[in-house]
């Protein structure tokens, strides 16, 4: 079994030849926790995300996006296919070189998730632009959804989950998903999962493959349309 989130269904779609496909070589176990990916912002970048997306292109170039991995550079692909937004994306390989380089104003704007940015939100270092999610955020309430900005149904989430190979018999896999939710029940658990700014989403078995399903068609469609190929 392992442990996955949403580099493997981009992985599945993305590369011109994938080692694996989320679909047919994995079966889904148990969904265990979810973070927003959300639009962060130097503390002097000033104008906000309905400014930001009323941008002309030639302004918006100008700007520049961190992203740190996968998840949140197909986030940006996707908004930049649904509004037209297009902005001088910088590529990172983690969260903590980025934040530091957003803070000291060497790029303006980060995509992330949630989880890897709340210290920061919450410190004032950084602030929210928008969020991808149905409503506002308990953990971030005060970050306007990208929707409330006219981005009708930007909702992404980073999520972890556990797979099991193709053809694990579905008895094991609902016995697996049954402890896996009763493991997040536990009060320890969460107390941890909160320390990490997680948010606990346990689902079944049908449920996890219903969100690897919609990930593949969501992630197929952007790359359709922007032609992305990834590099082994």
């Amino acid at each position: 079994m392992i442990v996955a989130d949403p580099a493997i269904t981009i992985n599945t779609v993305a590369y011109a030849k994938p080692r694996f496909d989320a679909q047919k070589d994995f079966a889904p176990v148990g969904l265990f926790a979810m973070s927003p990916q959300v639009l962060c912002a130097n503390p002097s970048f000033s104008p906000d995300i309905k400014q930001l997306l009323g941008m002309p292109k030639a302004q918006s170039e100008k700007v520049t996006l961190g992203t740190t991995g996968q998840g949140p550079y197909m986030t940006y692909e996707w908004l930049r296919t649904k509004t037209g937004l297009t902005l001088n994306e910088v590529p990172y390989k983690g969260a903590a070189p980025a934040l530091t380089d957003m803070m000291a104003g060497q790029i303006a704007l980060l995509m992330n998730p949630l989880a890897a940015v709340l210290t920061q939100l919450k410190a004032g270092k950084i602030k929210g632009l928008a969020i991808a999610t149905a409503g506002r955020h308990a953990r971030a309430p005060e970050i306007p959804t990208f929707q409330e900005s006219g981005v009708k149904d930007f909702v992404v989430t980073h999520w972890y989950g556990v797979l099991a190979p193709a053809g694990t018999p579905r008895e094991i896999t609902n016995k697996l998903n049954r402890e896996i939710v009763a493991a997040l029940a536990a009060a320890d658990v969460r107390e941890r999962f909160s320390a990490l700014a997680l948010d606990i989403n346990p689902a079944t078995v049908d449920e996890f493959r219903a969100l690897i399903d919609a990930e593949m068609r969501r992630w197929k469609e952007v790359v359709a349309q922007t032609h992305i190929r990834l590099e082994q």
